[in-house]
């Protein structure tokens, strides 16, 4: 029994007797193996002499595997230059995506500054908005204390006149007893007479300003303790 080469169906055939020397390995360009499939079988010794034909079909199957060999390095180095390219393109790729990365970093940045000016421009509008609101609250509790002012200066007005006139009714009310009183008597009632026996009389001092009595002196005629408020001598002044 002797361990013979047994090919896959898909390879090329070896020669009979044919082994792969130390370090072979089948042709890339080979369909793979069955699963399963045993490269080497034992078989029967043949009893068959060597043939030159037999050494010739070798060197065939040398030369092929030669010739295999070669594609396969060829292979190999456009499988390196097709890696190269696309790591290339890959580099390039990066490289714009770091590039697209950076923009829109910078446009995140710039939105990030026109929010907080957008923010800040907010705020200052709230501000001066709260500022304005306060004068206008002072300004019309500043008109209401005002408006308050003028009613109680309107109402103590009011009241002043309201007792001048008490005041001038009760002047005329004194001056009517008293010409009464004189008219009764016969005599005047004022400090002093004209030296002809004839009393002047004033019912107020509108009537010693008529008269042009006025002011009216103490001792003078007409003069009275009614027409001189302060009592310096010197009425309706």
């Amino acid at each position: 029994m002797t361990r013979t080469f047994n090919p896959p169906p898909d390879w090329p055939a070896a020669p009979a007797g044919w082994a792969p020397p130390p370090g072979w390995e089948p042709d890339p360009s080979w369909p793979p193996a069955p699963e399963g499939w045993e490269l080497w079988v034992d078989t029967p010794a043949p009893r068959r002499r060597w043939r030159p034909v037999a050494a010739a079909a070798v060197a065939g199957l040398v030369l092929g595997v030669v010739i295999g060999s070669a594609g396969a390095n060829g292979a190999l180095s456009d499988e390196r230059d097709t890696l190269a390219a696309d790591q290339s393109a890959a580099d390039e790729r990066s490289a714009g995506l770091d590039e697209r990365e950076t923009q829109v970093a910078e446009r995140e940045d710039a939105a990030n500054d026109a929010e907080e000016a957008n923010a800040e421009a907010a705020q200052a509008a709230a501000d001066a908005q709260q500022k304005a609101d306060a004068d206008a609250d002072r300004n019309a509790t500043r008109a209401d204390e005002l408006a308050d002012q003028a009613a109680t200066l309107d109402q103590r007005s009011a009241d002043l006149d309201a007792t001048a006139a008490a005041l001038a009714a009760r002047e005329a009310e004194v001056a009517a007893r008293e010409a009464a009183v004189a008219t009764s008597t016969g005599t005047s009632t004022a400090s002093g007479s004209t030296g002809g026996g004839t009393s002047t009389y004033y019912a107020n001092c509108d009537a010693a300003r008529a008269a042009g009595a006025a002011p009216v002196l103490a001792g003078q005629p007409g003069y009275r303790a009614a027409l001189d408020r302060d009592g310096d001598g010197v009425g309706c002044e």
